[in-house]
């Protein structure tokens, strides 16, 4: 198959590929193709690219995290990804992950890229870090509020050994009554909660008042 062949077979392919967004880059990191799921995903036409540095895509927050000199020394071995939020024509950002692959021929002529929307994936990750975060706060919490009437059912346990007073065998039933209380509030929040997602502002004073 000839190099014309070869060429159009690739243009073709990357043409074809509407999910992921194909370009290449020179060595020094100009971009130097554009394909249209591109042009989709990032809004530029080919002609604003033409010759921009690849960080024209990123985001202020993923400009600052490695530098284009950087990416393209670790990306000239072997191929290497990257996540971060990139910008479109329009400014608004969206969490990309791309990966820059090198390109050689006996000689390097640059570097091919793929990029994809990964925002809702990042967003869902990121949710689930959040539910960790609280399932852990309410752990501790619940270590917390069931240790304390523990030692105290324990204390009094000692005590009703020693004296026999009826008294410490009431603390005991009153302690153990507020115990199951709160393991029946702790399982409705574990069945029914749910995530919050659009927060109302709270008056505060009123909770105060009410508690």
């Amino acid at each position: 198959m000839s190099d014309t062949a070869d060429t159009d077979t690739y243009q073709h392919l990357v043409e074809g590929t509407t999910t992921h967004a194909i370009f290449m880059i020179d060595p020094d990191g100009n971009i130097t193709t554009w394909s249209p799921a591109a042009h989709e995903l990032y809004g530029y036409t080919s002609g604003a690219v033409d010759q921009q540095p690849l960080t024209i895509l990123f985001s202020d927050e993923t400009s600052g995290d490695q530098s284009l000199d950087t990416l393209l020394t670790d990306a000239k071995e072997a191929a290497i990804e990257t996540r971060g939020w990139h910008q479109q024509a329009d400014d608004s950002v969206f969490w990309a992950h791309m990966t820059i692959s090198p390109l050689w021929n006996d000689d390097f002529h640059g570097y091919a890229v793929v990029s994809k929307d990964m925002t809702e994936k990042h967003e869902y990750e990121q949710m689930l870090e959040r539910q960790n975060d609280r399932l852990k706060e309410f752990a501790d919490i619940l270590a917390h509020d069931l240790r304390n009437p523990l030692q105290l059912v324990d204390g009094r346990n000692e005590l009703a050994r020693e004296t026999g007073a009826d008294e410490h065998f009431e603390v005991i039933e009153q302690t153990t009554d507020r115990m199951e209380r709160l393991i029946d509030d702790l399982l409705k929040v574990a069945h029914q909660g749910e995530v919050v997602t659009d927060p109302d502002p709270t008056d505060i004073e009123a909770v105060i008042d009410t508690a």
